[in-house]
């Protein structure tokens, strides 16, 4: 019986002193991420006001209203990973998802190879279009990664 009334006064002390911490963690886990830019949109109102009402404009607004305008080309990535191009971490919903038979036949993307430090020597010991065609053979999956920043290898 003792064993059991010591068992539940630790426990309890145990919840009282991580308690607060459970709450700073979930205060921060609920705080808006600094990456994470505002959008401001103005309704229609707004718009016939005139130039009073103009919108802040910021290199995270026009980032995001490029990604707006080029999210009708290519499916969004909807988990985390990395490009596939430049290998640099993406967030859920910020990547494209790219055919791998785009992928492969982009000759913007086969102009980055040959200017990349890491592929030029495997490039000039193999050859382009063979380098290429074994990453291809590779290549497992129906789409490639593409992050925001390297969308522009893929679009016509």
């Amino acid at each position: 019986m003792w064993i059991f009334f010591v068992l539940f006064i630790i426990l309890w002390i145990l919840v009282t002193l991580f308690l607060p911490l459970k709450d700073t963690i979930e205060k921060r886990l609920l705080k808006k991420s600094p990456d994470v830019p505002d959008i401001i949109v103005r309704d229609e109102v707004e718009k016939k006001n005139g130039p009073d009402h103009e919108q802040k404009t910021t290199k995270e607004n026009s980032t995001i209203d490029s990604f707006k305008n080029r999210s009708s080309a290519y499916d969004l990535y909807h988990k985390s990973g990395y490009c596939d191009v430049c290998s640099n971490i993406v967030k859920p919903h910020s990547a494209y998802l790219v055919p791998v038979d785009i992928f492969y036949d982009s000759a913007k993307y086969r102009e980055y190879l040959k200017n990349h430090p890491k592929a030029k020597s495997i490039i000039a010991i193999k050859g382009i279009d063979k380098y290429i065609s074994e990453r291809r053979m590779q290549d497992k999956t129906e789409y490639s990664i593409i992050c925001p920043e390297c969308i522009e290898l893929f679009e016509k």
